[in-house]
């Protein structure tokens, strides 16, 4: 015999499961596979262009294998096909079409600083042969970078010429970005406009922080974020216009992370996320890392089935393939000795070096910092997002302490000479708060609110529109130099006009060691046994010394 309270409408625990029902993720088969191929891709044009030709085979044939049941995510996935308009996808391609031809990406829009380094970048990769080797000091040095988002442009370059590959990276770009959008849409169940607006205007309060820290630059400050001085952790607006090589990977492997540790039923081999990552952006592979590490947690049965996992074929490739990558990089590590004419004091060149930050900032400068970063940047969010959700939505609720453990831990270390650890390796935790928001606030749309969630989602929809002022700023901004230009929407700079590292390097040698981030020795392992013979530097002749004049 029933009890009462499962079938009466109006009990307390019959209206608890309704507003537990949060949106199911609807994956549509063709997202796993496109994205996969969109991120192997430059993985496998790296490996054919960079190794000798016996290496080079079983290297490709090694990273498809890692990739392949990452592109299979749905073949095991529980029936639920998306309901995608035509219209409705075409306005939010078109959207985010709009905003990257504004953010200097193929020279379409206004390009900061940082595309100055993605220009030379760019064309070192489609003017020199691979692997790109320097030959401008006495010892040869070859480009040691995450060079993944730059390759298919480079090799439409080689191809097509130097407007060619502008207009391939920029496509690159808005393709990489709408496969995020259309991530956040699938797994959050959200309405496309909700979805779009977050996936642009995504920040948290940093005009609010720089409206504190610094009131009267707050209003023409394009780089607002940086308003504690100590770190930032990026809004997506910002992250299209500096860093898009770091952003698109960041947001298209955590959304694989999250699909695929939410099957209910046998999660697919992991190890093709972190491999091919990698030569994306490390700082985001650690980021994935975390997330993974903060998910398991003290379970011993998800790290029993995570080390069962591991003796897969797809895992033990995806293992000799992170080798290959993690040689390629440690040829930075390899000791290079660098000119006068490039690095001034010696601690100018060792800014970069890792350090616990309140031990070497000091605590007086650190606490406030902290204390302004919880609360505003994400602190707020994760809480209003706890409150919000249902008391069942336990796995939502486990994505927010993942992702804001991470948080919390990271302003503590600082790396890199503008702190990139702390920049890059937020990304994928801001991607799962951004997810789990757009789930709640779907949640509270599509059911009617119970109890307290009825005055906590309208607190986090005005949390999520208070930091998209700070892109809306940014935008602002952008007008105001495209006005200064004349509107002149695309600009692509002549080769002869874009400075290589080396140049770059010689304009900041009294400020900052740039040029330590791009290059490493050729004399490591990867360059000595696996990649295609680097040419040794030739010595100049001496001039024949003159004969004396007889007497």
């Amino acid at each position: 015999m029933m009890s009462k309270s499962s079938t009466d409408p109006s009990s307390p625990s019959r209206r608890d499961a309704e507003a537990a029902r949060l949106p199911s993720p609807c994956l549509p088969r063709w997202l796993p596979a496109v994205t996969v191929i969109y991120l192997a891709l430059p993985v496998v044009i790296f490996l054919a262009g960079w190794l000798r030709w016996p290496w080079a085979l079983p290297a490709v044939t090694v990273a498809l294998v890692a990739a392949w049941p990452l592109g299979r995510l749905c073949r095991s996935a529980p029936a639920n096909p998306c309901d995608w308009p035509w219209w409705q996808a075409g306005v939010f391609l078109g959207a985010v079409a709009l905003l990257v031809s504004t953010q200097g990406a193929g020279g379409l829009g206004v390009q900061n600083w940082d595309w100055i380094k993605h220009n030379a970048i760019l064309k070192d990769l489609i003017e020199r042969p691979w692997p790109v080797v320097y030959d401008q000091m006495k010892q040869p040095v070859a480009l040691i970078y995450y060079v993944a988002y730059y390759l298919p442009a480079s090799l439409v370059g080689k191809a097509f010429g130097w407007e060619a590959a502008n207009l391939a990276i920029y496509l690159w770009t808005i393709a990489g970005c709408f496969l995020a959008g259309l991530w956040l849409w699938s797994l959050s169940g959200g309405r496309w406009w909700l979805v779009l607006a977050c996936l642009l205007f995504f920040s948290g309060w940093d005009l609010v922080g720089d409206a504190l820290w610094k009131p009267t630059q707050w209003r023409n400050n394009f780089d607002g974020e940086w308003w504690n001085s100590l770190w930032t952790l990026p809004s997506n607006l910002t992250l299209i216009a500096y860093a898009p090589h770091q952003a698109i990977p960041g947001w298209l492997f955590t959304a694989l992370l999250i699909s695929s540790l939410e099957r209910v039923n046998k999660v697919p081999p992991l190890g093709g996320i972190f491999a091919l990552s990698l030569l994306w952006s490390p700082f985001v592979t650690v980021g994935l890392g975390l997330l993974y590490l903060f998910w398991n947690g003290v379970s011993r049965r998800r790290w029993t089935e995570g080390i069962r996992q591991l003796w897969c074929p797809a895992n033990l490739a995806a293992a000799l393939l992170l080798a290959v990558l993690v040689m390629y990089f440690q040829s930075r590590s390899a000791p290079v000795r660098f000119p006068p004419s490039l690095t001034s004091e010696p601690q100018v060149v060792q800014r970069g070096e890792l350090y616990i930050t309140p031990i070497e900032r000091g605590f007086a400068k650190f606490l406030p910092a902290y204390t302004g970063t919880l609360l505003l940047e994400f602190g707020l969010l994760a809480v209003l997002i706890l409150l919000a959700l249902p008391r069942q939505a336990s796995q939502e609720r486990r994505w927010v302490y993942v992702a804001g453990g991470t948080l919390v831990l990271l302003p503590w270390i600082h790396y890199g000479a503008y702190n990139d650890l702390v920049m890059r390796v937020c990304i994928p935790p801001l991607f799962v708060l951004q997810l789990i928001a757009l789930r709640t606030l779907t949640s509270c749309a599509s059911t009617p609110p119970a109890g307290r969630q009825i005055a906590w989602s309208p607190a986090l929809l005005v949390v999520l529109a208070v930091g998209a002022l700070y892109p809306l700023n940014m935008l602002r901004i952008t007008g105001q130099r495209f006005a200064e230009r004349s509107w002149d929407w695309v600009y692509i700079p002549p080769t002869a006009e874009v400075p290589d590292l080396f140049k770059q390097q010689r304009q900041t040698r009294e400020q900052l060691f740039f040029i330590g981030q791009y290059v490493g020795s050729v004399r490591s392992p990867f360059f000595t046994h696996l990649a295609k013979p680097v040419p040794e530097k030739t010595p100049k002749k001496a001039d024949a010394p003159r004969s004396s004049p007889q007497p």
